[in-house]
């Protein structure tokens, strides 16, 4: 019988960031970002930090911060090591 493996993977996004300076961006990008967890149950994502935007860049309800909705799986991380969860 097969088991089943949790694997990590790296993902590459792309953050949105309204700032007076790239140099401040990249300070907000450290600052806001360190921490997200993407959730994505059944296909419906939820964010725990900021939230996912597909909103035009002139739209004013796009969010101080905000990702991507896409997104790249960049592959396993060198020395990762699965874990059984069944």
């Amino acid at each position: 019988m097969t088991k089943v493996f949790a694997v990590p993977v790296t993902i590459h996004a792309t953050a949105y960031i309204r700032a007076e300076s790239a140099d401040a961006a990249l300070d907000m990008t450290t600052a806001e970002l360190f921490q997200v967890a993407l959730v994505l149950p059944d296909s419906v994502a939820t964010v725990e930090g900021p939230p996912v935007s597909g909103l035009a860049f002139d739209d004013p309800r796009l969010p101080k911060v905000s990702l991507s909705p896409a997104m790249t799986l960049a592959g396993v991380p060198d020395g990762a090591e699965p874990e059984r969860v069944d």
